[in-house]
């Protein structure tokens, strides 16, 4: 089977697998530009499921920088890749939606991804004075308030469309199941022991006997759901906000990013002052890009229920991806973050009982 590329010449549209394949001939065929020299390839971000690069090369407009992705090199990160087709998500959103979001998404020049072998590549513009806040650390109100902003373009343009409703790779069956997060589970518990107290195992039981019930219960119009939009993914300029890796996009509720991104990006503090204004604001946000009418009410209770995403995300997450030191950190805080979340704002009342 061909690989899904954005060209048309079959050397354009070859992923790669390692970063010494990004050679001045092949940027060349990727970009459609004479690049004479590759100038330099360094590993930025901390991502799990796949390794990321600034690309330095000279051409006929002088220097100029692209950020290449290219897949994990790990067995047990391209493993779950190829479970749950994050790799065929990623691209497809790319090739197929991000045009739309405009600004909101970082613009890709290339794009491909060989069914096959599972490898991927994109090349992604270096978005000009981006920087990466520090998950761990969490941002303050005036930054969650662009990233709100952004997060309304993006489900704004796309929401209830036909390419969310129809599009094969966004609706396909979620990996993520009550199946494989009770699996996980036991482990999970066993390996963050000491962060596991009664009311977070509670939250823990409760929603796994209910994921899948979850996972189906959307009454609403429909949007993209990146999935894990959470800070490290947020690139943010003076001018900018841009919500990268998209790997785990499904046709999902336009306020699980919302809820994902406020309970697990922002401290509990913040958070708490601010929550029903940032809400608010989504929500008028939301209706202007849009053009639909969409409760404020029902923006509210469906932010209390999409709470949980961040939950399944710690556990998943952590069980699935390659284990590292900041890898813990990260999904200790998630996990404390998000169950504080769900407890604050009454999630569990809104899952089934017995």
């Amino acid at each position: 089977m061909a690989a899904i590329d954005t060209n048309t010449a079959a050397v354009m549209g070859s992923p790669v697998g390692e970063p010494d394949e990004l050679t001045s001939e092949w940027l060349s065929a990727a970009l459609r530009r004479d690049i004479a020299d590759v100038s330099g390839v360094a590993r930025i971000g901390t991502g799990q499921m796949s390794r990321t690069y600034r690309v330095g090369y000279d051409g006929s407009d002088g220097a100029q920088t692209v950020i290449a992705k290219l897949p994990a090199n790990d067995a047990d990160s391209l493993a779950t890749a190829r479970h749950t087709d994050i790799y065929l998500r990623e691209v497809s959103f790319y090739r197929e939606l991000a045009p739309q979001c405009h600004d909101a998404v970082a613009q890709c020049h290339f794009s491909a991804h060989d069914p096959e072998t599972n490898l991927f590549t994109l090349l992604l513009e270096d978005v000009p004075g981006a920087t990466v806040i520090d998950q761990l650390e969490g941002c303050d109100l005036p930054t969650a308030r662009r990233v709100v902003t952004t997060i309304a373009a993006v489900q704004g343009a796309v929401l209830d469309s036909e390419a969310v409703h129809q599009a094969p790779w966004l609706n396909r069956a979620t990996p993520f199941s009550q199946q494989l997060f009770g699996s996980v589970l036991p482990g999970f518990k066993d390996r963050y022991a000491d962060s596991i107290d009664p009311q977070t195992e509670l939250v823990l039981d409760r929603f796994g006997a209910s994921l899948d019930w979850w996972n189906a219960h959307l009454e609403g119009p429909r949007g993209v759901q990146h999935g894990d939009c959470r800070l490290d993914n947020i690139l943010l300029s003076p001018n900018r906000c841009a919500l990268v890796d998209w790997q785990t996009a499904v046709a999902g509720s336009p306020l699980a990013d919302l809820a994902y991104f406020m309970g697990g990006s922002m401290t509990v503090e913040v958070r708490r002052r601010h929550e029903r204004e940032l809400v608010d604001q989504f929500h008028a946000e939301l209706t202007q890009a849009s053009g639909l009418e969409v409760s404020v009410e029902w923006c509210h209770e469906e932010y209390r229920r999409r709470a949980f995403l961040g939950v399944m995300m710690a556990v998943i997450g952590a069980m699935t991806a390659g284990r590292t030191p900041r890898g813990d950190q990260l999904f200790r805080t998630m996990l404390d973050r998000h169950t504080a979340h769900v407890l604050e704002c009454d999630a569990l009342d809104l899952l089934p009982r017995g």
